[in-house]
């Protein structure tokens, strides 16, 4: 090989280590490395411009049944068809990621929390929709999400502040019968 071409190489398999580094394979969403970076501008420039943001964090219901059930295959198409489904949801300023597992996480800079709720809403709801009728091999199985929603700086500046608020209202979702977004405007039944 001439030098061009080694040089040429040499650059796309360092392409190839930092997109595996920062991107799942599987979704092709960003992973939580970036989603640190991302959260750490959104929160800078909301205290520049009084915006308010919100982070999402969506989890698939029964997601381990699926597994069990269907096999490890059939859990990778789903998580594939669900990353696909949230982008394609997403305004051009928005960020989806796959935090881990069955876990993404979406960043809705200068979003105010009814405009983020209706943005989950119409998410789950497609997701529902959808996601069962894209992996056929689940075999008619309804796929859900459970969601839980934060903002900033209402709800704290703070990674760790929103994801525990976060976090508990996703298992406020799934405590509630599945297939829900609960915030803090969520009453219990």
């Amino acid at each position: 090989l001439d030098n061009f071409s080694r040089e040429t190489a040499r650059r796309r398999a360092e392409d190839e280590v930092e997109r595996l580094a920062f991107y799942d394979p599987l979704t092709n969403l960003p992973n939580r490395r970036l989603l640190h970076d991302h959260l750490k501008k959104s929160f800078a420039n909301s205290g520049r411009t009084s915006h308010h943001g919100a982070v999402l964090f969506i989890d698939i219901d029964n997601f381990k049944s699926f597994n069990d059930r269907f096999g490890h295959a059939v859990g990778d198409k789903i998580l594939s068809a669900i990353g696909g489904i949230i982008s394609r949801s997403l305004r051009q300023v928005d960020y989806a990621f796959r935090y881990g597992g069955e876990e993404f996480v979406i960043l809705l800079p200068e979003t105010p929390l009814e405009n983020a709720i209706l943005t989950v809403e119409r998410i789950r709801m497609r997701i529902a929709d959808e996601a069962s009728s894209s992996v056929p091999e689940a075999h008619g199985s309804r796929i859900t999400v459970s969601a839980g929603v934060a903002c900033y700086p209402e709800n704290g500046s703070k990674r760790e502040d929103l994801f525990s608020l976060m976090d508990s209202y996703l298992y406020k979702a799934k405590s509630m019968g599945k297939n829900r977004v609960c915030h803090s405007f969520t009453q219990d039944l």
